[in-house]
Parts: structure tokens; sequence; C-alpha cells
């Protein structure tokens, strides 16, 4: 199987133009492995880089820099290479109608050289966990691509594509020597069509919704709404004869499942699930023990991350590998390693001077929001539970009602101190009866109203939405804490 991409699959979308020797090169021999890049600070020798024109910044504006660090080519608009065409003498240049496209086409006809499967996975929250315990379970047996970080939008997915590798490719620094046998892919979305285009990008053969809230609702204006968003991946794989993978707990992941007539079932619920987990019990950090079970295996795992809600995203990775054929032993030693990625932001717990931190501020939403809460409240630690929370963006005209909802799931789970940050959170702080509660309009005061409050034996959770930045104060209390 020939995976390099050649000369022909460049002029389907574009012409190449500038150094005759590199294109020459290129449809005698092609590029094998190919690496993408859109930043030259990443860029690497021999990398394909994209000038893609964002908000802020402009890619044209870097393509210099890209071939002075090695690029192989540079994908450029029609419209700058007419007003550039004395560079055109010295480099390879790829001229496209639109750079965007041009990297999602390519990333397609390079995906279309491989038949391994390829597993995406969405949903409102725990997509990026389950996505990595996934790949580390699938890793157990099979060379595994998957998506790095948060790469997970019309950008990221194509971006991730081009890591898939043939049986001929050598090793490098960051992939193994050997053809890709699986891989999986994220898909985030906040707008309509955007899972439907991912799916048309990289043609998978599976996927897997973790479960529909009301993330980015601001979009959508219901939940209903949401579902039909990401059901686009159910969709897909009903349109192609592929496999899914149903979460029983969420009637609107069932509902969307009908799509599918290929599909196994996951869940904690005793409802049409094959595949089940059954919580056992917390350890003192909330860390979960559930006993994984199907018509031929039970066998207990505990996880090595805290949150009771972390057992559904392990069911769903345990029920993929399942399927795959991983060994139910080599599953369990996946999971029972699994940790978050350091400075992932993601139900990263700390500990010093007898303080538990919990750094959740890669993002939230209100069911993440609560998972958290309740992570918090679980925790045997002796202490005062504290809640440092700042607002969930993108919740439109239900933001008020969604905030004053975690507020009374704080009051109900009974968090000693809540201090909030945030416009949104300022309301919710002022119905909320918890025993200690303060608002503070700058995240330095809140930071040092904290490190005053904060004694051993305490759990601190730190919790808001990316645009927050609530890793600030999880910052400063670590440099107060050294």
């Amino acid at each position: 199987m020939n995976t390099a991409l050649t000369l022909e699959d460049f002029e389907t979308f574009g012409t190449l133009q500038g150094d005759v020797e590199k294109k020459i090169a290129l449809q005698t021999g092609g590029i094998m492995s190919p690496v993408a890049s859109i930043d030259t600070r990443h860029l690497g020798q021999g990398d394909l880089f994209f000038a893609l024109k964002g908000d802020n910044t402009d890619g044209h504006a870097f393509v210099g820099k890209a071939f002075e660090k090695g690029a192989r080519l540079a994908a450029v608009s029609a419209e700058w290479a007419a007003g550039n065409k004395n560079l055109f003498s010295e480099n390879l240049y790829w001229v496209v109608p639109n750079v965007l496209t041009a990297l999602q086409r390519l990333a397609n006809m390079y995906r279309r050289k491989f038949t391994m499967p390829v597993i995406a996975i969405t949903g409102s929250s725990g997509k990026t966990t389950t996505k990595d315990m996934t790949a580390a379970v699938l890793a157990e047996k099979y060379r595994t691509l998957s998506t790095q970080g948060n790469l997970n939008n019309l950008i990221g997915v194509p971006l991730t594509l081009f890591g898939l590798r043939g049986a001929e490719s050598p090793a490098t620094n960051e992939i193994a020597s050997g053809e890709t046998e699986i891989a999986v892919i994220e898909m985030g979305m906040n707008h309509y069509g955007e899972i439907a285009e991912m799916c048309r990008i990289a043609e998978p053969t599976h996927g897997l919704i973790t479960n529909i809230g009301a993330a980015h609702i601001e979009f959508f204006g219901s939940r209903e709404n949401i579902a039909i968003a990401k059901g686009e991946l159910f969709e897909w794989l009903g349109k192609t004869e592929g496999n899914a993978f149903v979460f029983s707990d969420d009637k609107r992941v069932v509902e969307k499942s009908s799509f599918v007539k290929r599909k196994v079932f996951y869940g904690t619920d005793g409802t049409l699930q094959g595949v089940s987990a059954t919580l056992v019990g917390l350890d003192d950090l909330g860390c979960p023990t559930f006993k994984l079970k199907t018509e031929q295996v039970e066998i207990d795992i505990k996880l090595r991350i805290s949150g009771r809600h972390n057992m559904t995203n392990a069911l769903a990775a345990a029920t993929v590998g399942l399927n795959f054929g991983v060994p139910v032993e080599k599953i369990k030693a996946a999971l029972e390693t699994f940790e978050p990625k350091q400075g992932s932001k993601r139900m990263e717990v700390m500990g010093a001077n007898g303080v538990i931190i919990i750094n959740d501020c890669y993002n939230a939403n209100p069911d993440s929001m609560r998972s958290s809460l309740e992570t918090l409240m679980e925790m045997k630690t002796g202490g005062k539970k504290i809640a440092v929370l700042g607002d969930m963006l993108e919740l439109g005209e239900q933001s008020a009602e969604e905030h004053e909802s975690i507020a009374h799931t704080a009051s109900e789970l009974k968090v000693d101190v809540l201090l909030t940050f945030g416009e949104a959170m300022e309301t919710a702080n002022e119905v909320a009866t918890v025993k200690v509660k303060r608002h503070f309009g700058k995240k330095s005061d809140l930071a040092e109203a904290l490190k005053i409050l904060m004694k051993a034996g305490d759990a601190v959770l730190v919790k808001g939405s990316r645009g927050m930045q609530m890793e600030e104060i999880v910052q400063s209390l670590k440099e107060n804490l050294k």
C-alpha cells in the first residue's frame, strides 16, 4: 500500500509553482509520511506549511520563516500568490483558492490511502478524557494515532490525520515505525454542520458520543438542538454503515443512535447495555473503583483520576477496547495507570502543605461543573471543602438560570466556602446558601483571600470556562504553597 502524497493529489485542488526541481522530486517520489504545520514555531524540516489566515494573524506573513526552517512547500492563497510572484523561484508553493479548504481536502485524500478503523469521539463533556483513555486502551494492542491536546476542530482534525503512517514510514521522535493500525479522533463543535464536515474529512468507521448536555447552548437554544448537532456523527455512521458505541444512560444519545444499525450499548443504568459498570467505591481523593461486566467478563478496575463521572469515561474506553479485541487484563492495566496529562487542567489533583487542590480549569459547562462539585465533596480530607468558581460561558439566554442552578447544587452538597469570579457567578453567589461565600471582581484578590482561608486538610476546587483563565488562581496558590 503506497501512502505517499503524489503530485496528482496536490493538483486536484491547486497548482504547484516555483522550484522546478522540487516539483519534479515530488512527481517521482511523492511525499512519504507528511507532517502539516500552521505554526512556524513548531515547524520541522520537510513539513508542509499551510498559511492560514486567522482573526489576528495571517500565516502568509510567515511563509519566509517557514522556508528558513526547512518547509518542503507552502500552501498559499491565489490572492497572495498574485502579488508575490517574485518569491517563487527558490521554493515550492502550492497555490490554492482557499488554504483552509486545501488543508481539509488534502487531509481527506491522505486519510483515504489507509483502511484501518477510525474512531470519532464527541460529546458535551468528557470527550478529551474519553479519547485519551480509549487511545491508552487500544495502544495495548495496536499502533494507535490519537488527537493530541484539543486539536478537535476543523483545523485540528486534518492536522491530526497527517499523523497517519504507512508500513514503510520511518520512526520519528513522536511516531513509532510501522503502519498506523487504528486512529482515535476527537471532534468538538459549537455550530451546526461542524461535526458533519469533520466526518467528511476524517471518514470515521466508528463513533462515540459521551453525552449531550448544555455546553455551547448559546448557539443552539436547547439541549435537543445540541443533540441534533452532536448526532451528525451517528448520521454519518448510519449513511456509511459504520459502528456506534452508545451510552445508554443518556436518552438523547440513545435516540440519536437510531440512525445506526451496527451499535454496542454501554452504561450504568441497567438497561440496554452489553457492557456495564457498577461503582464499587471511592478512595480518599474521590478516585473510583468500579466493576466492569459483560456476559463473559467481570473485573474490578481502580482509576487514578478523581470523580465518579470518570467511571463512565473509562467504561466507554473499555467498551471500545473489548470491541477491538484488547484483552480485558490489558484494558484494566491501561485504565489503572491512566492519569490526566500534566498541565491539561482537567481534574489535576495536586497537594501541598496538607491542602488538596483540584485544577479543573480547562473548561466548564453546567454538567461538568456539577460533576466537579460532587467530586470535591466526595474527597475525604477532613477539612473545609472550598469551591472557587468562574463563569460558564456560551450559555446565552439560559446563563442566569444555569448559574443559579450551580449555586443551588453547591448549597445542596453543603460546600463550606464558595468563592466566585465573573459577572454571571456574581448573581449565583447571591442565591447560594453556604456557610461562607464571597464574590470577587479580581482574580488576584480572590487568590489572596483564598490563601488566608486555606488550612491543612482543606480541599479546593478551581473551575471555570476557558475564557475565564481560572488557572491563574491555581498558579498563585502553587507559588504560595511551595
